[in-house]
């Protein structure tokens, strides 16, 4: 079977498919950041600044539940892209069936756990209301579910069905978010908005997948259970580091911090997440085109995490350098935040999450590849970043500078690894490696 797949390199992505992969997976990200760009947008002009840090309070605790969500797309993704460039459909189909199995019990398990531990957080973070803590995980189990059609897509490189899925449900939240302004926004309303674009975008992708199955019956995965929780726990861990470096700030200084100040820094996080968005739509190409090129014992993968990494920069370079030269017309523009000494702690921010959207590649490369080294550092960083935050917690400014300080310093040294990894020859996958 392997010597089948290093026949047909055609399911092999090299560095033009991964530009154009890229491209397609940056069209459809795209369509969907941009229309959730808009929402948070609208929901920000609508709602007052306390409200809206009350929301964004809320996705932040779903973007650290996506963590395990990110797990499981990067565990059947990895699985997928080895059975689908092997041409064992057959398996991928058995692997499909179960998947959907065991992200439905996930799913029920967390719409319990968030209700029934609010009341340990729910004063401290300033939530008012119980219904709104239900709907955000009723939001979290959708992004379980979306986990296994958006895995198969990407292991299978159906770019294509990604777009129409993700594309499609981004437009129907927009207008969603249009209609329950007019009827009059609450954070619970602007929740449930976004729960029924997941189940849209669920829905057609899954529609779109079915027909590559007719006539192929499931197969049994011979994947051992054994290996697939170890895979999975250090999956959970690699998304967790990045997801977690651009949320629990956002947790932390609405508790630490006066709820208009907190407001304003959940509209610097609108803004710089863009920039950590430049980090996912090349790390979603990148990390099943690596596990191809591995399994196919095509070697590819260091030639394609350079091409990621200046992808990466030039993108969110820019962006960066629009928060230098427009810092108040960008904030008064997008959130009517009239405010000189706060418009100047943006391009802070937006340097931080640039850092830490080249560590996302990283970790995808480094996990696509088994090599698990890297998560001593980010532990190590995730530390300190929470020290910092509360050691920093009597000015903003200074716990912005410390930590775009932490997270470039650790960016650096992060590139200097592949550099030398690249350069002395390391073997294509290792299941222990250190660095």
């Amino acid at each position: 079977m392997r010597r089948a797949a290093q026949q047909d390199s055609s399911r092999v992505m090299g560095k033009k498919e991964l530009t154009k992969n890229s491209i397609i997976v940056f069209a459809t990200t795209f369509i969907s950041s941009a229309s959730t760009f808009i929402f948070q947008i609208m929901m920000g002009r609508s709602m007052d600044m306390d409200s809206f840090g009350w929301f964004n309070v809320l996705i932040s605790i779903q973007l650290i539940f996506s963590v395990f969500t990110g797990a499981l797309i990067l565990l059947f993704t990895h699985h997928a892209a080895m059975f689908w460039t092997l041409e064992e459909k057959g398996k991928l189909h058995g692997l499909y069936t179960s998947a959907w199995r065991i992200v439905a019990v996930i799913a029920v398990a967390s719409t319990c756990v968030v209700p029934l531990s609010s009341p340990l957080w729910m004063e401290t973070l300033r939530i008012e209301s119980i219904l709104s803590v239900i709907l955000a995980s009723l939001l979290i189990a959708s992004y379980f579910l979306q986990a296994v059609p958006l895995a198969f897509v990407r292991g299978m490189q159906k770019f294509h069905f990604f777009f129409y899925g993700l594309g499609g449900s981004g437009i129907f939240k927009v207008l969603l978010g249009a209609l329950f302004i007019y009827m009059g926004i609450t954070v619970e309303k602007a929740l449930f908005a976004l729960i029924l674009s997941v189940v849209l975008s669920i829905v057609l992708i899954h529609r779109l997948i079915i027909p590559l199955f007719i006539g192929i019956p499931a197969k049994g995965v011979d994947v051992s259970r054994e290996e697939m929780t170890s895979y999975g726990t250090r999956a959970v861990a690699a998304i967790f580091f990045p997801m977690f470096f651009i949320n629990v700030d956002m947790i932390l200084v609405r508790s630490l911090f006066e709820p208009e100040i907190s407001g304003h820094y959940a509209a610097f996080g609108v803004f710089g997440k863009l920039i950590f968005l430049g980090g996912q739509i090349v790390a979603v190409a990148l990390f099943p085109a690596t596990v191809s090129g591995d399994t196919a014992k095509i070697p590819i993968g260091n030639d394609l995490i350079g091409r990621a990494i200046v992808l990466v920069l030039l993108g969110g370079g820019t962006a960066v350098a629009l928060s230098v030269a427009f810092p108040e017309r960008i904030l008064y523009m997008l959130f009517k935040i009239d405010d000189p000494s706060t418009a100047a702690l943006l391009p802070y921010y937006c340097g931080f999450i640039l850092a830490v959207s080249v560590l996302l590649i990283e970790a995808n490369h480094r996990l696509a590849r088994k090599q698990y080294g890297f998560l001593r550092v980010a532990i190590i960083a995730s530390l300190l970043q929470v020290a910092g935050i509360i050691h920093f917690s009597g000015s903003l400014e200074n716990l912005l500078k410390f930590q775009l300080a932490l997270f470039t310093a650790t960016a650096g040294v992060r590139v200097f690894s592949l550099l030398l990894d690249s350069r002395e020859g390391l073997p294509v996958v290792r299941e222990n490696e250190g660095g």
